[in-house]
């Protein structure tokens, strides 16, 4: 008996390769760099742009409130509650803020979370955990 031998071409998805430095995260693969702890305390939409805006760490001023994209970049679906790389320091398994409106609802923002991983739209007054970013492109 004659056995057929198929090769399925699937998509190779690479683990992020992450480094540590000063409180930091460096995504290897996004050229991002992450706040390596989250806030403490959950905020607004409004506070948590001002949050990163005003985060000094290492000496950087440049620090902004991922959009949707970014931030979905490192969720890690190999990990669940919290659905992260533990790479990422104390991440509660929570929605945390992204700078991206919902498209025709102004009075909304996307929050991606880290229970399970998931995006979602949210009122923009309820108040959610931040992490801040650098680099890339801001949408």
């Amino acid at each position: 008996m004659k056995m057929l031998l198929a090769l399925c071409t699937v998509p190779l998805v690479l683990d992020a390769s992450y480094t540590v430095k000063n409180q930091m995260v460096y995504d290897q693969q996004t050229t991002l760099v992450w706040e390596e702890a989250s806030s403490v305390e959950a905020m607004s939409w409004e506070g948590a742009l001002q949050y990163c805006s005003s985060l000094g760490l290492d000496g950087q001023s440049d620090w902004r409130l991922p959009n949707r994209k970014e931030l979905e970049t490192i969720v890690s679906y190999e990990h669940s509650n919290p659905s992260i790389d533990t790479t990422f320091g104390d991440t509660l398994p929570d929605s945390y803020w992204t700078s991206t409106t919902r498209a025709g609802y102004l009075g909304q923002a996307w929050t991606v979370n880290f229970y399970a991983g998931y995006a979602q739209p949210t009122e923009k007054d309820q108040t959610h955990y931040v992490r801040c970013v650098r680099g890339g492109v801001t949408d």
